[in-house]
């Protein structure tokens, strides 16, 4: 299931991927080696997310995705986790 870590939750705020896809929000796909080759956990990258954004975010264990409610910390994430 998905989680919002930053901040209260809002009544409009998705809960899916597939619902925060449909507002627009930037969906960004986490690499299936990446966790193994770095040696860091799905916690970790939650965490990092929840210090590193401004907006509110989803994410997704099963589908290794992410979804951001602003384009600036969907790049930052990329630049970090998905490059």
């Amino acid at each position: 299931m998905s989680t919002v870590w930053n901040g209260p939750y809002k009544p409009n705020n998705p809960r899916t991927i597939h619902g925060a896809q449909k507002r627009g929000w930037h969906v960004v796909q986490v690499p299936r080696n990446y966790m193994d080759r770095y040696d860091i956990t799905w916690l970790g990258i939650g965490l990092w997310a929840s210090r590193h954004s401004n907006g509110y975010f989803l994410d997704n264990f099963l589908l290794r995705q992410f979804a951001f409610e602003r384009d600036e910390d969907a790049s930052k994430f990329i630049f970090q986790f998905a490059l």
